[in-house]
């Protein structure tokens, strides 16, 4: 399902993709779909529910939480934490730090990607004609 966030009278309902950091990523579609994970938060005033997939290979790990690639390991600090702000606020800023969480994660697979692109980039440069890399470069600099 495509992210999305409903607003009703006294609640909100989200749905969100996670990212996977695990790995580099696939070049084939059915497999990048493994590497998302959908989290719906309800979030009233005072209350926020998460739901995880309970299939998906990013499970949140059981205690002692020693899974390297634990991405709400800060915001459990933080609840845990009686003078932080995610303990004192209301629950929409526990519902943003979640989300906040989920976006991060997106960098850092944009980051693998971008690794992917440039060895990809490296391989076609050297079998590439001089006539195709001035038009690669032109197209980058556009």
């Amino acid at each position: 399902q495509r992210s999305n966030a409903d607003e009703y009278d006294a609640h909100l309902f989200i749905v969100a993709n996670m990212a996977s950091t695990a790995g580099v990523p696939s070049s084939n579609a059915k497999d990048r779909e493994k590497d998302l994970e959908q989290v719906s938060l309800f979030v009233t005033k005072d209350t926020v529910i998460s739901v995880r997939d309970p299939t998906s290979d990013l499970r949140w790990p059981a205690p002692p939480y020693a899974l390297a690639d634990d991405a709400w390991k800060s915001i459990r600090e933080n609840i845990q934490d009686a003078s932080s702000k995610t303990r004192n606020s209301d629950a929409s800023f526990l519902a943003y730090r979640i989300i906040d969480v989920l976006v991060d994660r997106y960098y850092v697979c944009l980051q693998k990607y971008q690794l992917q692109v440039e060895e990809i980039d490296s391989e076609v440069m050297k079998a590439a004609s001089s006539e195709h890399i001035l038009k690669i470069h032109a197209i980058e600099r556009e």
